[in-house]
């Protein structure tokens, strides 16, 4: 029975010796067995042998900690129990199996439990209502803006695309104001800067907007002075 560990070897054969009649010991044999099995089924389980490429995927990242940790914990317990030499044993054979059983279901449900997929959406959802509600952005700026969102794989990256935009659309409204506190252009040419502003993609093109509306400012003030 090459699956055992060591102490549920140990734990058969004390059982063997102590069997009488001859069919306890076949009963003693069987269940060993079975525990040998279920070794053999933990061990090739997709959801303890896959751990780490599940960890790298986006349904584990962006779960809840206290999740992960169960998944981790769970996987962990797992390879100390498939440890020949350090893995434990009930030190009763006919629980043995149960147990092994036991520690495959535990990494079955902690995966199952795993909420990073839909955390995920949830972020996105909500990042994409706020870029809507951001008054100052083009639609065009808007839908970058969400397709930035949408291409994110991580809850960090979505913020990440919301704060960028949150920053345009401030950026926009700031020179907005700034260039209608500009006393020396006539309505047309506000409203033509403003449209500048509107136009740029990001925020070094609002800023350069806003500068050429501030030179035309002064160029009109300094020419009536």
């Amino acid at each position: 029975m090459d699956n055992l560990n060591d102490a549920q070897k140990e734990t058969a054969k004390k059982a063997v010796n102590e069997a009488t009649p001859e069919s306890a010991v076949t009963k003693v044999q069987e269940t060993a067995a079975t525990t040998d099995t279920n070794m053999g089924n933990l061990s090739d389980d997709d959801n303890y042998k896959n751990a780490e490429s599940i960890k790298q995927g986006t349904n584990y990242q962006n779960a809840d900690q206290k999740l992960k940790d169960a998944y981790d914990q769970a996987v962990s317990e797992a390879a100390e129990l498939l440890d020949k030499t350090t893995g434990t044993s009930t030190g009763d054979v006919s629980t043995d199996p149960e147990a092994v059983k036991a520690a495959q279901d535990k990494i079955k449900t902690a995966l199952d439990a795993l909420n990073g997929d839909s955390n995920l959406a949830k972020a996105k959802e909500e990042a994409k209502k706020a870029i809507d509600q951001m008054g100052d952005l083009s639609d065009s700026d808007k839908e970058v803006a969400k397709a930035n969102v949408d291409k994110a794989t991580e809850i960090s990256n979505v913020n990440t695309a919301k704060s960028d935009a949150q920053d345009l659309n401030d950026a926009k409204k700031a020179a907005k104001e700034a260039i209608d506190q500009m006393g020396d252009l006539s309505d047309a040419d506000k409203t033509a800067a403003k449209s500048n502003v509107d136009k740029a993609t990001d925020i070094s093109g609002v800023n350069t907007a806003k500068q050429d509306a501030q030179d035309l400012n002064d160029a009109k003030k300094a020419a009536k002075e």
